[in-house]
């Protein structure tokens, strides 16, 4: 981080120059064809035309979009690019769908929905489905679609009752399930996770005020934009609050993702 593009391109040259010294000091090569940066700014009309970013004597390349892990990353941070490579995986099921739906029982199409469709969903959804829905709408209607052709439902179908179905949850509402359980596990089981969330969460002030409705709380730390507002540490604390009492307070991991995903399947669906 810097304050201006100046400062960030000296910061960032500085520290990738002690990248690449390090890797000549232990005989490692950095695959420079495959190095590209990029500016993520609060602006959307930052000029990168004054930044020069170099590894030994090469220059890097600028991007607005790169792959890491396979997730499509831009420098808007709004993952139109990545919802709609996701997109363009699953419209080919389609018409396969059609035509395998009737050949097998429910618990193969069961089998093929979760192996073929949840989980190009479900991979990295903490990052890409925290934006707007709007832009998460295409998607969403794909799905209710394949769900809808591979289990032979009409069009009239309740979504609600399309996910009950399957025993799934709709993308939004999975987003916010994969948030809520690792809050789970910070609070409850915080050996599975790196020491850095030890104490990642702190309780509410106002729980020792409220031994009973408040008693579960976490603290929500200021924001004053709705950036701020979709940093996961707050937008987790916010959700995991929202929750009654009963399904917070569950400590054993597969009741609690039972209760979690009732309770998110009861409530009305944002579609």
């Amino acid at each position: 981080m810097a304050d201006n593009l100046n400062d960030l391109s000296t910061r960032t040259n500085k520290c990738l120059d002690n990248i690449y010294q390090w890797c000549l000091a232990n005989r490692l090569t950095i695959n420079l064809d495959k190095t590209n940066y990029t500016v993520f700014s609060p602006s959307r009309k930052t000029s990168i035309d004054n930044i020069n970013i170099y590894i030994g004597k090469v220059q890097i390349q600028y991007t607005t979009c790169c792959k890491y892990l396979g997730i499509l990353i831009d420098h808007k941070l709004d993952w139109q690019e990545h919802i709609d490579f996701i997109y363009k995986k699953l419209l080919k099921f389609c018409g396969i769908f059609y035509k395998i739906r009737d050949l097998l029982p429910f618990q193969c199409l069961k089998m093929v929905y979760f192996s073929f469709v949840y989980t190009h969903i479900l991979y990295g959804i903490e990052i890409y489905a925290n934006t707007c829905s709007s832009y998460l709408h295409r998607l969403n209607v794909l799905n209710n679609k394949l769900i809808r052709i591979l289990f032979n439902k009409n069009k009239y179908t309740h979504v609600k009752d399309l996910y009950k179905y399957i025993d799934s949850l709709p993308i939004i509402n999975l987003h916010d399930f994969t948030i809520i359980k690792f809050v789970h596990n910070c609070i409850f089981n915080p050996v599975v996770l790196p020491d850095i969330f030890f104490d990642y969460f702190l309780n509410s002030k106002l729980a020792a005020n409220y031994n009973s409705r408040r008693q579960f709380d976490l603290f929500v730390h200021h924001f004053n934009t709705n950036t701020g507002r979709k940093c996961v540490k707050i937008k987790s604390c916010i959700l995991w609050n929202k929750l009654p009492n009963n399904v917070k307070s569950i400590a054993n991991r597969v009741s609690f993702c039972k209760a979690l995903k009732l309770h998110l399947l009861g409530s009305e669906l944002d579609l």
